[in-house]
């Protein structure tokens, strides 16, 4: 039985989606899996976990992580009622953390499938959830918010956990797209252009673009953009520029341009990202 259930669903902003819920269960569960990661926070109760063949026992105050595709299910033999947050992503917010912060989160949640729900990550949760409760539960607008309230309820889990800033090594496999990658990374507020890229890794402009978005799965505009889009958020979060400003300090030389680029990828405007920003961390 379940009462008092909230959820919501949605796309996002390229690849990933989530979705919230927060309900009183009693019973068993049935076995299941699902292709995102799952963060259940148990307030009350206890009850256990099955993780493919381990089960372990699930205690109020802790919050567990289940990695995509493993079949599992929550037994609350006590029959007791159970208040439990859950959290879904999919594995792409991960990349996108590493990417704007320098936190590799994903092997930490592997080597710690458990962690004390703290003062901070328990004022998370009760936050995104009275965010989403008084909002609508549709369009762009809205999914990037619900994106935004699970980045930063992870970024209190890597605080939680000590994680440090670690620029990994890129995705890429291949050798001369691993070096265009650390290149941009280095020049993106410069003016980029597929020659200059072309005479840096002497591969001619056409070959290059094919072979950059077999490895990537974006063309090199598109991903100059989405890091000159995260620098700017990272700007809009810690300085206080103005929006001319961070648009060519992230390599935009038109604000209109910019503009349409941090829609496209964040689903709101710079301003609407920053004053949801200021939102999310006023807990």
């Amino acid at each position: 039985m379940s009462e008092n259930k909230f959820s919501t669903t949605g796309p996002l902003p390229q690849t990933t989606s989530l979705s919230y819920s927060r309900a009183l269960s009693r019973g068993m569960h049935a076995y299941h899996e699902h292709s995102d990661y799952e963060l259940a926070a148990l307030l009350s109760g206890s009850g256990w976990c099955y993780l493919d063949s381990d089960v372990f026992r699930m205690e109020a105050g802790h919050l567990y992580i289940i990695p995509p595709n493993r079949v599992h299910m929550m037994s609350y033999s006590d029959q007791t009622p159970h208040a439990m947050y859950h959290i879904y992503f999919r594995a792409e917010i991960l990349t996108e953390i590493r990417q704007s912060f320098g936190i590799d989160l994903e092997p930490a949640l592997q080597k710690h499938p458990a962690l004390e729900l703290s003062d901070e990550l328990r004022a998370r949760l009760d936050h995104a959830l009275s965010v989403i409760n008084r909002r609508p539960q549709n369009g762009a607008i809205d999914c990037a918010i619900r994106h935004l309230l699970v980045e930063c309820i992870l970024l209190s889990m890597a605080r939680q956990l000590g994680l440090d800033a670690d620029l990994s090594a890129p995705t890429a496999s291949h050798p001369v797209i691993q070096d265009l990658i650390q290149f941009i990374s280095l020049h993106f507020a410069e003016d980029l252009t597929l020659d200059m890229l072309s005479g840096h890794t002497g591969l001619n402009r056409s070959y290059l673009c094919r072979l950059f978005r077999k490895e990537m799965g974006l063309t090199i505009t598109e991903y100059i953009n989405s890091i000159r889009v995260r620098n700017a958020c990272r700007l809009l979060r810690e300085s206080d520029l103005n929006i001319t400003q961070i648009s060519l300090q992230s390599g935009f030389n038109s604000t209109a341009y910019f503009d349409r680029q941090f829609r496209t990828l964040m689903g709101m405007s710079p301003t609407a990202y920053l004053n949801e920003y200021r939102l999310t961390v006023s807990v």
